[in-house]
């Protein structure tokens, strides 16, 4: 079992200080100026966060703020709706799945700030996409997404 999964699936959230590390790496060679990001992670439903115990994109998260001194915001993106697993789902039925899953809590926190907003894996792209619309629409300058792996059937 790889890292990813054990860090996602087993709960080794230890990994998180690993996996964050490498995510850090590759976000310094894609932004000439991090410290102008707000580092934004994907945000879980309560229900799903109360299951599983953690939000590993909130754990990336705080990793790769911390590296590139930026600041860390997982409070104001938030999961609306308790949709289910994207796992298994097709293209169609994930953009289905995660349509209107998400809102801010205040469009203000957002204007004119440029997020770089974080995720574990990234299939097809579907759940990032949401969210930077939804940032986007509350006044987001920039979205940058950012995901330690992406899966290689998709």
């Amino acid at each position: 079992m790889n890292a990813i999964q054990r860090f996602k699936y087993n709960s080794e959230t230890h990994l998180a200080s690993f996996l964050g590390g490498l995510l850090s790496v590759f976000a310094r060679t894609l932004l000439s100026h991090p410290k102008e990001f707000m580092a934004v992670p994907v945000p879980l439903h309560k229900h799903r966060l109360r299951e599983r115990g953690f939000n590993q994109s909130l754990l990336l998260a705080k990793v790769v703020s911390s590296d590139l001194k930026t600041s860390l915001d997982y409070l104001s993106l938030i999961r609306k709706r308790d949709t289910r697993s994207q796992t298994g789902l097709g293209g169609k039925e994930r953009r289905s799945n995660v349509a209107n899953a998400f809102s801010v809590t205040s469009a203000a926190i957002f204007k004119g700030k440029k997020v770089l907003l974080i995720d574990d894996v990234l299939t097809t792209g579907c759940t990032l996409n949401e969210c930077a619309r939804i940032l986007k629409k509350s006044g987001a300058l920039e979205v940058i997404c950012l995901a330690l792996a992406r899966t290689a059937n998709d």
